[in-house]
């Protein structure tokens, strides 16, 4: 798994893009937020058709079934997938990509990291 942009190699690959998400919700009057709204796409790819669906459909089940788990000292209230994978046909390079995007609820952090 990769963030932002793909490597060249391996051929199997997944990376996490951000994109637009959602505002933050604030909760009794509080001047900062209580959680964060992100949104990330992930695409998946590999050397046939076959191979990116199956990394996709592993990724989709393992994140769609995220609620109350703490990652990297972040609360993660839930992920929840936008769509079923989506076909992007292929890269330069002939390799097959699936897209995903997820909503995410998670607790206000400081960092610069999703």
């Amino acid at each position: 798994m990769f963030a932002g942009t793909f490597p060249d190699t391996p051929d199997k690959a997944a990376v996490v893009k951000e994109t637009g998400g959602f505002f933050p919700i604030h909760a009794n009057a509080r001047a900062t937020a209580v959680v964060e709204r992100p949104r990330v796409q992930i695409i998946a790819r590999a050397a046939t058709y076959q191979g990116a669906r199956q990394l996709a459909h592993n990724i989709f089940t393992r994140l769609d079934s995220v609620r109350g788990a703490t990652i990297n000292s972040v609360l993660y209230h839930w992920i929840s997938a936008v769509h079923s994978p989506l076909d992007l046909g292929e890269d330069g390079s002939g390799r097959l990509r699936i897209a995903l995007n997820f909503d995410i609820v998670k607790g206000l952090h400081t960092s610069t990291s999703t």
